[in-house]
């Protein structure tokens, strides 16, 4: 059967039109159009505006090659370095010793592969029939995963041990080969779900379709336990270690942005809402890593920063990563016009740990001279005290302000009545109280207010949102209902979003209201018959 004829009249279209028609495709459909004849591939250009870089030779390869290419490295406004680690073996006590036992895969990688697939199965609770892509996927079996996973394993281990991966982003910023990019962003999260990546990186494209495997993140995770952490040592110049807990890829990236002067404008320490990210006690005392970071962020074509932080252990040595001033001096030094600050305190502690917390003051961290230039403020995670964040937010430039998020914050006063079950108190300080607060004390006609809410379920990746705009400046409800103490998020207000998942997105509503419209609820997931390994 032959091939079907491009029709004439396309192949004639005026470049202005053809280009119109591109903006509106998807990359994979630019792609997909180049490749069915030479016309295409000569008039539509490839839209590449940005790179990743990791500890995989897959990665460095493709990186080097964008950068060599005349055109398209010109078109690269961002760079990702993708820093999850694969494991060699798994967290659990005698995972390392169990190789002898295994007769397809270790007992550790069959294991924690069964927990990629409980994660893909029970976050597909609301997603359409035909929207589960993944379950018409054939898994493929225990012991090819894990040959391919040593594979992998294998060329990570020889890019970490060479540094190829940080010469090739030297040689890349040393000589300019990405003039115009803007934005870097290292991060744990790049693998995302199991066949929901949150970012397609060429080793992640590559995988052979049905591949499982763990997920790695890289960092260390407050996901399952509170973790205290070591103090932050300076690790030497190749930042070449077997596992994540160095943070070699925030090492490596500051290390070299701060050694040659480019135009950046943004820099993000992303874990993109995993329980995960920068050790905070770079930030106890001077050190290389905090001179680098000072070193990128004070310089003048400077202007966003997003920082995810994690805190464990902190609070028992009376947070002294905040407490320091290193952080504070730092954003004041820098003039920024975007700052979004996360951490896991509130994720950390579980809660049995409340009473334990004593949260730090904001102005610890937050002061009038390092907010004076703010377009955007963004606060997660955070144990506050409500007093304390109504003196921070008054003192943000509202003659320049024009966005705030505040998400998955805990109330210092709202647990410890809560756990002491003095409901007098519970109403004082919650999300309904502040809203009506920031309504009535300060004038933000002008400011758009994002808040983010935890699910009732912990899953990472996914929340619930809601612009609250309407309450605060045209009369609306308050999305925090003081029928359930203004904690919690009244149903039908939010969007509940999936940062793994972009086709997934509903509105909080009740089970029932989900199954009325359509969506799957708990237990009604697909179960693909390959996943009882």
């Amino acid at each position: 059967m032959s091939l079907p004829t491009i029709p004439h009249h396309w192949l004639s279209l005026p470049n202005e039109i053809l280009n119109d028609i591109c903006s509106q495709l998807t990359d994979r459909d630019i792609k997909n159009l180049r490749l069915t004849c030479s016309h295409f591939k000569d008039v539509v250009p490839l839209r590449l505006d940005r790179v990743f870089i990791s500890a995989n030779p897959r990665d460095v390869d493709v990186f080097s090659a964008i950068a060599a290419h005349d055109v398209l490295r010109r078109q690269v406004v961002e760079i990702i370095w993708d820093d999850a680690l694969l494991q060699e073996t798994g967290w659990f006590v005698g995972d390392e010793d169990d190789a002898a036992d295994y007769k397809d895969a270790p007992k550790w990688f069959s294991r924690d592969c069964g927990e990629s697939l409980w994660e893909i199965t029970s976050s597909s609770e609301t997603l359409r029939m035909e929207a589960a892509e993944w379950t018409k996927i054939p898994l493929l079996p225990i012991s090819e995963c894990w040959v391919y996973y040593q594979q992998l394993f294998q060329q990570q281990r020889e890019v970490l041990q060479s540094g190829a991966h940080n010469r090739a982003l030297e040689d890349a910023w040393r000589l300019r080969r990405f003039p115009n990019v803007r934005s870097v962003t290292v991060t744990p999260a790049a693998h995302g779900r199991l066949f929901f990546p949150l970012f397609k990186t060429p080793t992640i494209r590559a995988f052979p379709p049905g591949f499982v495997y763990p997920i790695p993140r890289g960092w260390p995770s407050s996901k399952d336990m509170v973790l205290e952490l070591d103090e932050w040592g300076d690790a030497g110049d190749n930042f070449s270690y077997p596992n994540g807990n160095d943070w070699q890829g925030f090492r490596a990236v500051t290390s070299i942005l701060a050694r040659y002067p480019y135009d950046l404008t943004e820099l993000r320490v992303d874990a993109f809402k995993v329980s995960s990210g920068l050790n905070v006690r770079m930030f106890e005392k001077p050190c290389r890593a905090l001179a680098d970071f000072i070193t990128i962020i004070t310089r003048p074509s400077f202007q966003r920063l997003h920082l995810d932080l994690m805190t464990g252990g902190q609070d028992q040595l009376g947070w002294p990563a905040f407490t320091s001033g290193h952080l504070a001096r730092a954003l004041s030094a820098a003039q920024l016009k975007s700052l979004s600050i996360r951490t896991d305190v509130a994720t950390a502690a579980g809660d049995g740990e409340v009473e334990a917390v004593s949260p730090p003051s904001l102005s610890t961290i937050f002061t009038r001279a390092n907010m004076s230039c703010l377009r955007h403020f963004g606060l997660s995670g955070f144990f506050i005290r409500e007093d304390d964040l109504m003196r921070t937010l008054a003192d943000l430039p509202h003659a320049l302000l024009q966005t705030v998020e505040l998400s998955f914050l805990r109330f210092d006063r709202e647990l410890w009545a809560t756990y002491s079950y003095d409901c007098r108190y519970i109403v004082e300080e919650t999300f309904g109280h502040l809203l009506e607060r920031i309504r009535d004390e300060l004038p933000w006609q002008d400011v758009s207010l994002t808040v983010g809410d935890n699910l009732p379920y912990y899953m990472e990746g996914r929340a619930i949102w809601v612009n609250v705009d309407n309450f605060l400046h045209s009369g609306g409800a308050n999305p925090f209902s003081a029928d359930k103490w203004g904690m919690y998020m009244e149903d039908g207000f939010g969007v509940v979003k999936d940062l793994f998942d972009e086709a997934y997105e509903r509105p909080d509503v009740s089970d029932e209201q989900l199954e009325y419209m359509g969506y799957r609820c708990w237990g009604t997931y697909p179960c693909n018959e390959q996943c009882r390994w």
